[in-house]
C-alpha cells in the first residue's frame, strides 16, 4: 500500500447491498493493515462492493457464489457500523442456507444440524 494504516480509520463507500444494507454511506471503519487489492488483477467474477475515498478497494463479492470479503475490521471499536455489518453478514449467510435447503427439497446437505451455515 502507499501508506501504513494500522489502527487508523477510513471512510468506506459501498453499494448498499448484502452486508451493507442499511449502513451509512460512507461509514467509518477501522483498518489494521496496509494490504490492498490491485484493481487490474481483480478477476471478472468478483465485484468491488466497497472502497475508500482514495479508491482503495475495501470490499468485494463473488458475482455467482455467496462469497464476501472485506479489507477493514467490522469488529473494531473504530468501525461505528461494525455490529450492524456483522448482523447483516449473519442474515446473508442464513439466507443462503435457507435458499440452499429449499432448493434441495429440504434435504440437509450440511455436516450437522447445528451447522451455522
Amino acid at each position: 500500500a502507499k501508506e501504513v494504516v494500522h489502527g487508523k480509520f477510513s471512510y468506506i463507500y459501498h453499494l448498499q447491498k448484502d452486508i451493507y444494507k442499511g449502513i451509512s454511506n460512507p461509514f467509518l471503519a477501522g483498518r489494521y493493515h496496509s494490504l490492498v487489492i490491485d484493481p487490474d488483477a481483480l478477476p471478472t467474477c468478483l465485484e468491488v462492493t466497497a472502497y475508500t475515498d482514495k479508491g482503495v478497494i475495501m470490499g468485494i463479492s463473488h458475482k455467482e457464489y455467496p462469497v464476501i470479503g472485506v479489507q477493514f475490521h467490522p469488529e473494531s471499536i473504530l468501525t461505528a457500523s461494525g455490529k450492524d455489518i456483522l448482523k447483516n453478514f449473519i442474515c446473508f449467510a442464513r439466507g443462503y442456507r435457507e435458499r440452499k435447503m429449499a432448493g434441495a427439497g429440504g434435504i440437509h446437505h450440511f455436516k450437522s444440524e447445528n451447522s451455522f451455515l
